[in-house]
């Protein structure tokens, strides 16, 4: 839409919602709990999370 300016704040609400939807059917440790014995430094499930949360808000992603 043109002219309409969003801030990160916009998203907020979004992206609480998005995370409850989330983890309600489990999908959180779906991922997590495979990965639990690697040693990756960041936290895989989050990053999956926030692609998965992108795409659903930015459906071009």
């Amino acid at each position: 839409m043109a002219g309409v300016q969003t801030t990160l704040l916009d998203i907020r609400p979004t992206g609480a919602l998005l995370d409850e939807l989330w983890q309600q059917p489990g999908f959180d440790k779906v991922v997590r709990e495979p990965l639990a014995d690697r040693k990756f430094k960041a936290t895989v499930e989050r990053l999956i999370f926030a692609m998965v949360a992108n795409h659903a808000v930015v459906l071009s992603s």
